[in-house]
């Protein structure tokens, strides 16, 4: 899957989730917790995005020198063709320049994941408190329902 895609589908779950979650949030940790999730997503991605235009250069520069040095070491896998240039010089710098992309959508995409994680951790908790509630309002429901004498041996209605 390409990166547009893969980013496309990962923005569009995070929405859905974030929609979702936002839909359960009853307490106000639970609305702190929220905007600390949104908050460190969005500051760690405006983090990533001004280093990678300050630094792009620095990058791409260094992405070059390993990819030269790799070029330039021996292979003992079969021999180069006689006449074939493993140092050419705009090969290099598009795959420098890709693999710097590359790297950034990665860290992206990691930022990205670690969101979604935070909201699905903050939704299992509201979900599991929930059902601390739903249990106990059950066992009281089935402790209350004692009707008098020959009522309570007939069937009544479910709840």
């Amino acid at each position: 899957m390409s990166f547009e895609t893969d980013t496309a589908m990962q923005n569009m779950y995070r929405d859905a989730l974030m929609e979702q979650t936002v839909r359960k949030l009853q307490t106000d940790p639970d609305w702190r917790r929220f905007r600390a999730i949104t908050d460190a997503a969005q500051r760690q991605t405006a983090e990533e995005n001004e280093s990678y235009k300050a630094d792009y250069a620095l990058r791409v520069d260094k992405a070059r020198q390993d990819l030269i040095r790799k070029a330039g070491a021996k292979t003992f896998d079969h021999p180069t063709p006689y006449g074939t240039d493993r140092f050419n010089k705009d090969y290099i710098n598009r795959q420098a320049q890709k693999i710097v992309r590359h790297e950034h959508e990665g860290k992206l995409h990691s930022i990205r994941e670690a969101e979604v994680a935070g909201y699905e951790a903050l939704g299992e908790d509201i979900r599991s408190r929930g059902r601390l509630k739903d249990h106990a309002r059950d066992d009281f429901a089935r402790a209350v329902d004692r009707r008098s004498g020959q009522d309570r041996r007939m069937p009544g209605p479910e709840r």
